[in-house]
């Protein structure tokens, strides 16, 4: 759904007793009215606010990518254990959960254990079990939470897509009932209390992702083919 649909499904819950019929082609007339201005104008506040009740339900938006070991440089043909900025090669990065590490050489090491403080990542006992030479045939995976997504004001009614913040079509739909509450709270408390109650009710019922964590390597799973 795109961002102006969604705000207009908001205006319709809000002026459920009127006959109009409200097209995002014409988005640019109901803010210059002065009954939808203002409100069309706090949505965004009240979306992003819907936006994090999810993310709080279901946690942020998972994805894998592999990456590459930091060269030590010059002529040097070895590698370090670690990746200085792991956000270059991930741009979205926002926690790790879990980091696979195989090798043409050994046999494969699910769980490798590993250090994050944020942006820099060390593989604390890789050169235990492979040199810094075969480092460079390492195929490394990491498990990773990305960053939370929200509307700014940069955004666009009429292209900015829902889909692209993964956020799943049933939620979506009921993201207006929220804003409709925030909308009116001062106004009307009991109504909005009914709406938001609608949407927390039904993130309650969205099932949560499994847990991906990193388990301690107790049996070293580096052997000689």
């Amino acid at each position: 759904m795109k961002l102006g649909e969604i705000k207009l499904m908001a205006l319709k819950l809000m002026f459920v007793d009127t006959d109009i019929t409200y097209d995002i082609s014409d988005m640019e007339e109901y803010y210059n009215n002065n009954n939808t201005r203002d409100k069309l104008i706090r949505m965004n506040d009240s979306i992003n606010r819907a936006l994090n009740l999810y993310y709080q339900r279901v946690g942020l938006p998972r994805a894998k990518k592999e990456v590459t070991l930091d060269p030590e440089g010059g002529t040097s043909t070895y590698y370090f254990n670690s990746i200085a900025d792991l956000s270059a090669q991930i741009p979205d990065l926002q926690n790790v959960l879990k980091v696979r590490i195989s090798s043409p050489y050994k046999s494969t090491l699910y769980n490798a254990n590993f250090e994050f403080d944020g942006n820099e990542i060390t593989f604390t006992d890789l050169y235990r079990y492979v040199t810094s030479t075969e480092a460079e045939n390492l195929t490394i995976e990491i498990f990773y939470e990305k960053k939370p997504l929200y509307v700014t004001s940069n955004n666009e009614d009429a292209t900015f897509d829902f889909d692209d913040l993964n956020i799943p079509t049933d939620i979506q739909l009921e993201i207006p009932k929220y804003v409709k509450g925030e909308a009116y709270e001062e106004d009307e408390p009991q109504m909005a209390m009914y709406a938001k109650s609608e949407f927390l009710n039904y993130l309650q019922l969205v099932k949560k992702p499994k847990v991906i964590k990193q388990q301690k390597i107790r049996n070293i799973k580096w052997s000689e083919k």
